[in-house]
C-alpha cells in the first residue's frame, strides 16, 4: 500500500512538472522578448563603455531579432542633444533604429514592438532612468513603467507597462 501512495505521488509530481515547464515554454515561446517579431530592423546602440546594463538590453534587442551595433562613447551628452532628448527624460543609453526613430534607455520589448507596428507619427521612445525589473536592468520591477513618446519638443504617455 506504501508503495502505491509513493508511486501515484511520484506521477502526480512528474505530471505537474510537465504542466508547469509546457506553461513556461508557452509564455517564453509567445513572449515579444523571444520572438523574432524585430526582422529586418537594425539597431545602433550608443552606450558608456564601462556600462553593463546597457549590455542587457544590447541582447534584449538582439533576442527580438534586431541586427545591434555597439558605439561606446565617453560622450553620451552630445548623443542626447543629437536626438533632442530632455535630461529629465534620459537614461543610460540610446538607440538609433534604422527607420528614424530612437529608443531611450531600458525601453520594455512589449512597447518597441508596438510602436514598430502602429508606426506612428513620433521621433521615438522612452524610459527616464534606470528602473529595477527593466530589460537589461537587475532586480525585480517595483513600478509602472511610463512608457514616454517624443513628438516634437513634446512628450507625452506612449503606454504604461
Amino acid at each position: 500500500m506504501k508503495n502505491i501512495t509513493i508511486y501515484t505521488l511520484a506521477i502526480l509530481f512528474v505530471g505537474i512538472l510537465f504542466t508547469v515547464n509546457l506553461f513556461i515554454q508557452q509564455t517564453v515561446t509567445n513572449s515579444p522578448q523571444r520572438a523574432s517579431w524585430a526582422t529586418g530592423v537594425s539597431a545602433v546602440v550608443y552606450k558608456d563603455p564601462n556600462c553593463g546594463c546597457c549590455e542587457g538590453y544590447v541582447q534584449a534587442l538582439r533576442m527580438s531579432g534586431m541586427r545591434v551595433k555597439v558605439i561606446n562613447t565617453d560622450n553620451m551628452p552630445a548623443v542626447k542633444q543629437k536626438f533632442g532628448i530632455a535630461e529629465n527624460m534620459q537614461s543610460c543609453h540610446t538607440v538609433a533604429l534604422n527607420n528614424g526613430y530612437f529608443i531611450e534607455g531600458h525601453v520594455p520589448m512589449l512597447a518597441v514592438k508596438k510602436m514598430l507596428d502602429e508606426k506612428p507619427s513620433i521621433e521615438g521612445i522612452g524610459l527616464a532612468g534606470m528602473p529595477s525589473g527593466a530589460p537589461g536592468m537587475p532586480g525585480a520591477k517595483t513600478q509602472v513603467f511610463e512608457i514616454y513618446k517624443k513628438s516634437g519638443n513634446d512628450y507625452s504617455v506612449f503606454m504604461n507597462i
